[in-house]
């Protein structure tokens, strides 16, 4: 505790002593609540009641780009049956956008091209082809570092 809150404390101690005077209580016992108060509050104190603990943030407002999409995306990944239905879509959405944002186009014979030699061809035909299966878990792995590292290089 900080040297102003052990003061307020001071202060509220005094302030149950002459409350306990004005209502009539003799002044060793008014002392004595005022000292029963900051006993309590030492109690509390260290005990740790009270008190909060704050996690790290995340910096999600200083990443740009598919960086963040990944890192919301992996609570998602694993299903019963491997990648869930969700994390899927959102792996096709993440892929893209990263892939666009280095310029290449997975509709494109020469974008797809590049899309296999980055992310593998199971990922590329998950990209291209809306009704394929999603891909296993050791695929996601490698793209999200392929794309991590994509975006490092751009």
């Amino acid at each position: 505790m900080t040297r102003g809150r052990w003061w307020g404390v001071a202060g509220v101690a005094v302030g149950i002593a002459v409350i306990l005077v004005l209502i009539g209580s003799d002044v060793p016992h008014a002392v004595l609540g005022g000292m029963l108060w900051v006993l309590g509050v030492i109690v509390v104190v260290n005990l740790g009641l009270g008190q909060r603990v704050s996690l790290p943030r995340l910096p999600f407002d200083r990443r740009d780009g598919a960086r963040t999409e990944v890192s919301a995306l992996s609570w998602a990944l694993y299903g019963s049956d491997g990648v869930s239905t969700q994390a899927a879509r959102m792996l096709r959405q993440v892929c893209r956008d990263g892939l666009a944002e280095a310029g290449i186009d997975v509709g494109t014979a020469s974008g797809a091209s590049r899309s296999t030699e980055l992310l593998g061809a199971p990922l590329t035909a998950f990209l291209v082809d809306p009704d394929a299966p999603p891909p296993d878990v050791r695929v996601v792995r490698a793209a999200v570092l392929a794309l991590e590292k994509l975006e490092k290089s751009v």
